[in-house]
C-alpha cells in the first residue's frame, strides 16, 4: 500500500491507552486464574503473561523511545502502512460486533455443522 492516501488515524488509536488496557486486563485474568485449582489455573496464566508480555511490546512500540521504529518495523505495528485506509464509524463496528457474537451464539446453540454455513450465509 505503498503510495496509497489514507485518513490519520485517531489518537485513541495511536495513544498508549489501548496497550495499558490489555495489560490490565491480562493483569485481571492472572489475578482471578490464580484462585483456581492448580491444573485449572495453568492455561489462563500462560494466556495471561504472553498477553503481558506482548502489551509491553505494544506499549514500547507507541511510545518515542530509542528503538521504537525498529520495533515497529520488526513487528510491522506502526500505524503507517495500515491495512485499512478509513475510520469506520461506531455504527459499524458495533454491527461487526454483532456479527461475531452471532456468530458465537449460533455455534453454541446449533453446533459448528450448522452454525458456521447458516452464519457464512447471512453474512455474505
Amino acid at each position: 500500500m505503498t503510495g496509497t492516501k489514507f485518513e490519520a488515524p485517531p489518537k485513541s488509536v495511536t495513544s498508549i491507552w489501548p496497550a495499558v488496557t490489555v495489560l490490565a486486563f491480562a493483569c485481571v485474568v492472572f489475578a482471578v486464574a490464580q484462585s483456581y485449582s492448580e491444573t485449572a489455573r495453568r492455561f489462563p496464566s500462560i494466556i495471561a503473561l504472553v498477553l503481558a508480555v506482548l502489551a509491553l511490546f505494544d506499549m514500547y512500540g507507541r511510545t518515542r523511545l530509542p528503538g521504537h521504529d525498529a520495533l515497529n518495523t520488526f513487528w510491522g505495528s506502526g500505524f503507517s502502512r495500515r491495512e485499512m485506509t478509513h475510520n469506520p464509524g461506531l455504527r459499524d463496528e458495533i454491527a461487526v460486533l454483532g456479527w461475531v457474537l452471532s456468530a458465537f451464539a449460533a455455534l453454541a446453540v446449533l453446533g459448528i455443522l450448522a452454525g458456521a454455513p447458516l452464519f457464512t450465509l447471512f453474512y455474505i
